[in-house]
C-alpha cells in the first residue's frame, strides 16, 4: 500500500518522503481518520516536486465522519504566492484610482494644476454620495463585506485625494463624501412566494418584515467600518420608499411604461415585462404578482396608470402620483434603471441650482454586475431613453461605478448567499470550520476579526490594480488563519516578482 504516516507529518517530512519516492505521477489519498495512505506509481525518473505542489489534486475522503463517494472532498497543494498580473482595466488602473474617479465625476479640476487655481468667489459645495446596496435576507457574508469596505475605503481615499488637490485651500469648492446604504426591502420573501398557472405571486420584506432579525448585523458592519475610516466618512442607510420619493422618479417611470413594451423585452427576456409591483392593499394581504405578466397599462387623463393583480383579492390600481409611487416594487434590472436614470437628473438639476449645493452620485457594487449586464440592461437603455429623459441636455453625467472583487469558491463561482440561504450550499466549509465567511453573525461567534476584511480591501485601493480580479475562498482563509496566529499580523499573500525579460515574453508584453 506504500508509506502510511499520520498527520503529525511535518511538510518537510512530506517533501522528504515525496523526493524518495521514483515517480513523477504521485496520487495522494488522504483520509481524516488519523491516516494517510501514498500510493506512487513507479516511473524511470524522479518526480517534479515543483509541478507536483502545484498541479496534484488531493482526494479526502472524510472530514470528520464517514461520506460516500459522492461527497468526496478534494484539496490542492499550492505555493502560497498570489499573483497580480495586469489586464484590462488594470492596465489603466495601476496607480491613481481616486484620481480617475474625481475625473469621471467631474470633480476633477479642468486645469493641469488645482493649485494654481484662484479662489472661488463663493464656491458652491459638493457632496458625493457613494452608494452601496444589499437585499438584507440573512446576515451579511463576506463577499457583501467586501464591497461594504470597497465603498468606504474609496469614499474616504477620494475624500482625501480631493484635499490634497487644493480643497482644504479653498482653491477648490469644499467636498463632503458620503456612504448610503440602500438596503432593497422589497425583495422577495422566498417563504412567500407561491406559483399558480404558471404566474408567481410573492410577499416582499418590506410586508413580511423578515428581515427585522438581520438589520443590526447590517448597522453593527456600518458602525465598524466607519470606526475602521477613522470616522472620516458619514453613512446614512435608505429604503425603497426612500429612492422612490424622490422629485425625478414620476418622469423616469413615466417615460419607462411610455416604453414598457421594448424595456420588457430587453429587461426580462423571459417574461418580456417589465417587473413593476405592487402589494395587494387588502389589510393582511401583501401578495403582489412577480413578474408584472398581468399588469394593464392605460395612460387616459395625462396621468399613467398601472392595474395590478392579486392571486387572492384579484385587480387594484395604482397612478404615478408620489403616494402610490412610494409604495411600487421593482426587481433588480428595472430598480438598477430606475435608479441610475434618477441620479443623473439628480447630478444635472444641481449643477443648474446656483443657490444650492451640487450633488454627485458614485455606485459600488459586486463585480457580477459588470460586463453584459450593466452594457445591456443598464447603459444600452440609457442610450435609448436619453432623448425622451434629457432633451435638453448634450453631454450626460452618466453613472461612474466601481465593481468589487468577487469572492469565489474552489471552482471560481462567486459565493453565494442565496445558495447559503436556500439550499444549504457549502457544507465543505462549515465542516472545515470556515463557515465563518458565510455570514457576519457566524464570523462574530467564532472569534473572528472582519478588520481582517477590511485591511485587505484597503490594500486594494491603495494598489489599484489588486481590484481587477477575484479572490478565493482559500486566500481569505489563509488571511484569517495568519491573524489567528500570536503576534502576526494579517497580510496579504505574498506576490509574485514580474518575470525577467526574456524573448519568450515578448509576444505577451504590452506597452
Amino acid at each position: 500500500m506504500g508509506n502510511i504516516f499520520s498527520f503529525s507529518t511535518t511538510p518537510s517530512d512530506l517533501l522528504s518522503l515525496i523526493q524518495g519516492c521514483g515517480s513523477s505521477a504521485l496520487d495522494v489519498y488522504l483520509t481524516f481518520t488519523n491516516k494517510v495512505a501514498l500510493l506512487a506509481t513507479p516511473q524511470p525518473r524522479p518526480p517534479s516536486i515543483g509541478r507536483l505542489l502545484n498541479n496534484e489534486s488531493i482526494a479526502v475522503s472524510s472530514v470528520g465522519k464517514e461520506l460516500t463517494p459522492g461527497d468526496a472532498r478534494y484539496t490542492t497543494i499550492h505555493d502560497g504566492v498570489s499573483h497580480h498580473p495586469l489586464g484590462a482595466g488594470s492596465y489603466i488602473f495601476k496607480t491613481d484610482y481616486a484620481k480617475a474617479l474625481l475625473t469621471y465625476l467631474n470633480l476633477y479640476p479642468k486645469t493641469e494644476d488645482a493649485t494654481d487655481q484662484r479662489p472661488f468667489n463663493r464656491p458652491r459645495p459638493r457632496k458625493l454620495i457613494v452608494h452601496i446596496g444589499a437585499q438584507p435576507n440573512n446576515s451579511p457574508h463576506a463577499g457583501t463585506m467586501i464591497t461594504f469596505a470597497l465603498g468606504f475605503i474609496i469614499a474616504r481615499k477620494i475624500q482625501r485625494r480631493y484635499c490634497d488637490m487644493g480643497g482644504d485651500t479653498g482653491k477648490l469648492p469644499p467636498l463632503t463624501v458620503s456612504v448610503s446604504l440602500d438596503l432593497v426591502d422589497t425583495a422577495p420573501d422566498s417563504k412567500k412566494t407561491i406559483e399558480k398557472d404558471g404566474i408567481a405571486y410573492q410577499r416582499s420584506h418590506r410586508n413580511t418584515n423578515a428581515m427585522a432579525e438581520f438589520l443590526p448585523d447590517y448597522s453593527e458592519l456600518l458602525e465598524r467600518l466607519s470606526t475602521f475610516t477613522n470616522n472620516e466618512v458619514q453613512y446614512t442607510c435608505t429604503r425603497q420608499a426612500d429612492l422612490l420619493k424622490s422629485k425625478h422618479i414620476p418622469k423616469v417611470l413615466d417615460v419607462i411604461l411610455a416604453d414598457h413594451v421594448r424595456i420588457g423585452r430587453e429587461l426580462g427576456p423571459e417574461s418580456n415585462r417589465i417587473a413593476l409591483r405592487a402589494a395587494c392593499p387588502v389589510e393582511g394581504c401583501g401578495i403582489a404578482e412577480k413578474h408584472g405578466k398581468l399588469n394593464q397599462y392605460h395612460y387616459g387623463d395625462g396621468i399613467p396608470t398601472v392595474t395590478f393583480n392579486c392571486l387572492h383579492h384579484g385587480p387594484h390600481t395604482s397612478s404615478l402620483v408620489p403616494a402610490h409611487i412610494e409604495k411600487f416594487e421593482l426587481n433588480t434590472p428595472l430598480r438598477n434603471l430606475v435608479r441610475g436614470v434618477a441620479n443623473m437628473l439628480d447630478t444635472i438639476e444641481t449643477q443648474g441650482d446656483v443657490d444650492g449645493e451640487e450633488r454627485y452620485h458614485l455606485r459600488v457594487t459586486g463585480g457580477d454586475y459588470a460586463g453584459i449586464y450593466q452594457e445591456q440592461l443598464f447603459y444600452r437603455q440609457i442610450n435609448c431613453l436619453m432623448k425622451a429623459v434629457f432633451p435638453q441636455c448634450s453631454q450626460l453625467p452618466l453613472p461612474v461605478i466601481c465593481y468589487a472583487p468577487l469572492l469565489t469558491d474552489w471552482s471560481g463561482a462567486k459565493l453565494s448567499k442565496s445558495l447559503y440561504v436556500k439550499e444549504g450550499a457549502y457544507a465543505y466549509l462549515e465542516e472545515q470550520n470556515k463557515d465563518y465567511l458565510l455570514s457576519y453573525s457566524r464570523m462574530k461567534e467564532m472569534g473572528k476579526d472582519p478588520r481582517v476584511i477590511f485591511r485587505e480591501v484597503e490594500s486594494w485601493v491603495e494598489d489599484p490594480r489588486r481590484l481587477f480580479r477575484n479572490y478565493s475562498v482559500e486566500y481569505f482563509t489563509r488571511l484569517f488563519e495568519q491573524a489567528d496566529e500570536p503576534d502576526v499580523h494579517p497580510v496579504a499573500a505574498p506576490v509574485a516578482l514580474p518575470l525577467p525579460y526574456s524573448p519568450r515574453n515578448i509576444v505577451n508584453s504590452r506597452q
